[in-house]
């Protein structure tokens, strides 16, 4: 029992008031560490964005017949895919991913719009270009991509 004049705090109030400040200091350490993932994912998907933008704008100057030319192709083929990791006509962006989002490479994919109109991209009249930027995050494969149709 506590005697009107006694200030302080019991053994048992002494612990449990710990153990509740333990409980929210564990719960916002958990907060900071998921912030923390968050964060870092964000700021690699926006690398990635900057990127596929890049490359998209680079390619809406090309002609549509240069779109497949330039990656050393006639259009024969109904379908054309270019890499940064071996294509030349992408090589600046090679550059561009290892320095900003390390590991990654970018993937351009061109075929026709309509299948039912063309089976090969040099008679297409509308082209599907599908800009892609693909990495790993903590063993987890990533992609992020953009696709228009350009007549």
């Amino acid at each position: 029992m506590r005697s009107s004049e006694a200030r302080g705090l019991t053994l048992v109030e002494l612990t449990v008031s710990l153990a509740i400040l333990a409980s929210m200091l564990i719960a916002v350490a958990g907060l900071l560490a998921v912030g923390a993932r968050r964060l870092h994912e964000g700021g690699q998907r926006t690398r990635a964005a900057t990127v596929v933008q890049g490359i998209h704008e680079e390619l809406a100057g090309w002609g549509h017949r240069e779109l497949y030319v330039r990656f050393g192709h006639d259009g024969s083929a109904a379908e054309v895919v270019a890499d940064t990791r071996r294509d030349p006509a992408l090589a600046r962006w090679r550059r561009v991913l290892d320095r900003d989002l390390p590991g990654s490479h970018a993937e351009v994919r061109l075929r026709p719009a309509d299948a039912l109109e063309a089976d090969r991209l040099a008679g297409a009249r509308t082209m599907r270009v599908e800009v892609s930027v693909l990495w790993r995050d903590r063993e987890r494969g990533r992609r992020l991509s953009l696709c228009t149709v350009r007549g």
